[in-house]
């Protein structure tokens, strides 16, 4: 757990500008490595979200706005930043952002798997093929459900459904239905 205390007290006593405080907050990011850059939630004003990417993309961030159609956002009102603790305010501020999500004082970081997913699916004008397709033998991760963490070997697709079967490498050797959207390629 970060302690923002020592921040907390730095900005009453004294008159940190407003980008040494936004630097400082970036900088405590829960993303590890300083070579890789964070990903952020990031939420548009109503119906803004291509003057956003512009923006944060002119600015300097690198940006994705996932859609399923030319027109129809995948995440309505949000895109996903990887935003450095230098531009983190800009970000903030971007024409056509609303904010940088947060959870408390913490800016929601979003899972690069999530991203490196996501960017897999989506084609050159940005739109996501919905259903991923997985041969037999694929490595899979469960994401969702009660088996989420769960790491397996794709089997096989169930006719007439949008569930699959894996091979779980749980105690032992098992097989399990899941929801084929349940599920992430190694």
């Amino acid at each position: 757990m970060i302690d923002f205390r020592p921040v907390i007290k730095r900005i009453k006593d004294s008159s940190m500008e407003e980008m040494e405080i936004c630097t400082e907050i970036a900088g405590h990011s829960q993303g590890g490595s300083p070579f890789i850059r964070p990903w952020y939630l990031i939420k548009t004003k109503p119906g803004q979200e291509e003057r956003a990417l512009a923006n944060l993309t002119r600015i300097g961030i690198e940006a994705i706005y996932p859609r399923i159609s030319e027109r129809t956002p995948l995440f309505p009102g949000y895109l996903f930043g990887s935003v450095t603790p230098q531009l983190f305010c800009k970000a903030d501020n971007a024409f056509g952002v609303r904010k940088i999500v947060r959870f408390g004082s913490l800016p929601a970081e979003v899972p690069g798997v999530v991203i490196e997913e996501l960017r897999k699916r989506m084609n050159s004008s940005g739109c996501v093929e919905m259903s991923a397709q997985f041969n037999n033998g694929d490595h899979v991760t469960v994401i969702a459900g009660p088996l989420r963490g769960f790491h397996g070997v794709f089997d096989r697709q169930i006719s007439g459904s949008d569930r699959v079967r894996i091979l779980l490498n749980a105690v032992g050797l098992t097989h399990a239905e899941v929801a084929k959207s349940d599920l992430i390629a190694l």
